[in-house]
């Protein structure tokens, strides 16, 4: 059996860039899910604060215009969840405030 070729100075500086590039990507990428989670919670939040408001309102106008509101905070929600990696901690969290959001105004 042939000895393999030692490696090149460039072939290691290489290899430990492509470490380094890893390590920060890693470290990005779990910076975005982070802040997607975030942001699903906070459009989850403004839903239902649309929904108490359109509830509490007598204004027919005013009513459907914060439906309309807390629709498409909702939207906006499960449009980021498509793809997320979330903890079952945070899918919990997020099915509780869906599920209050569910008993102010039924989302399909």
């Amino acid at each position: 059996m042939a000895a393999m070729p030692k490696r090149t100075e460039k072939q290691r500086a290489g290899t430990e860039l492509h470490r380094a590039l890893r390590f920060q990507f890693n470290a990005l990428k779990g910076t975005y899910e982070a802040l997607l989670y975030q942001f699903v919670l906070a459009e989850l939040d403004l839903a239902i604060t649309f929904s108490r408001v359109a509830a509490t309102t007598s204004d027919e106008a005013r009513r459907k215009a914060n439906q309309n509101n807390a629709r498409i905070a909702y939207e906006a929600a499960v449009h980021c969840l498509q793809g997320a990696s979330l903890t079952i901690g945070m899918m919990r969290e997020i099915r509780e405030k869906t599920a209050t959001l569910r008993t102010l105004w039924p989302v399909k």
